[in-house]
């Protein structure tokens, strides 16, 4: 198996058994597959970038928010 092969195979272990969250394997991998010609796969891990990057980006905001909240002495309103 070449190196970008073993590269690739490492990074799928990485982000489907080990860390489905790790949104820097899924852009590492997106660049190999890229790189390697697999274009489709490359599309599939690039969303799944964005997706988990997305999802940290609102999960941050609504803490920095709660503590905002909080630090202010404004009420949250009840969930």
């Amino acid at each position: 198996m070449s190196g970008e092969g073993a590269a690739i195979a490492d990074l799928e272990e990485l982000v489907t058994r080990v860390d489905p969250e790790f949104s820097q394997g899924w852009y590492r991998l997106a660049n190999l597959y890229q790189h390697a010609g697999r274009h489709n796969d490359a599309s599939k891990a690039l969303a799944r970038f964005r997706s988990i990057k997305t999802e940290q980006t609102d999960r941050e905001t609504e803490y920095l928010r709660k503590v905002f909240l909080s630090a202010s002495g404004a009420e949250q309103p009840a969930k």
